[in-house]
């Protein structure tokens, strides 16, 4: 989520690169349309699911296996336009 006041999207950017990750897509809020679901205090990483209409119906905190049956069965869901909402908030470990 990035704020169109600060040089956010810069720092972003110069994360992205550093990793390598040019190839993955990230999304920037900058319209504000995630801006809803996104909590200050929330955990990190944390993933929102985006559908095609550009609409926030999931979000992940914390890490999470993307390969399990369970998260493939939402990806497909996502993918097919039939996710309406999807929440999983996973406790670190202490």
């Amino acid at each position: 989520v990035t704020d169109p006041e600060s040089n956010e999207t810069g720092a972003i950017q110069q994360f992205i690169v550093e990793f390598g990750w040019q190839k993955i897509p990230v999304l920037l809020d900058e319209g504000g349309k995630i801006r809803a679901v996104f909590d200050k205090d929330m955990a990190f990483p944390t993933t929102f699911l985006i559908n095609r209409e550009g609409l926030a119906v999931g979000k992940v905190v914390n890490y999470l296996d993307w390969e399990t049956p369970e998260m493939q069965d939402v990806l497909q869901h996502l993918r097919n336009g039939k996710l309406i909402w999807y929440y999983r908030y996973l406790r670190r470990k202490k």
